[in-house]
């Protein structure tokens, strides 16, 4: 309880393996939310999931290039 007589909690984020950024004291559903919104983009390499996460508000766009044959 704080000192106004309301439940406070207060989470300390210290360890994580997740490729977007995460602050220290995010709260856990906005974490959910977050890996909710990338899981689709969870079989990329970390670098693109971090690229897709610092321009959430843009139109992603994945262009794959592999072999010609």
């Amino acid at each position: 309880m704080d000192e106004f007589g309301c439940s406070y909690e207060e989470y300390f984020i210290t360890d994580y393996d997740v490729p977007f950024f995460v602050e220290e004291y995010e709260f856990p559903q906005y974490l959910a939310e977050s890996y909710d919104n990338f899981e689709a983009y969870m079989g990329y390499p970390d670098i693109i999931i971090r690229v897709i996460a610092d321009n959430r508000d843009a139109e992603v766009n994945i262009i794959e290039l592999g072999e010609i044959m």
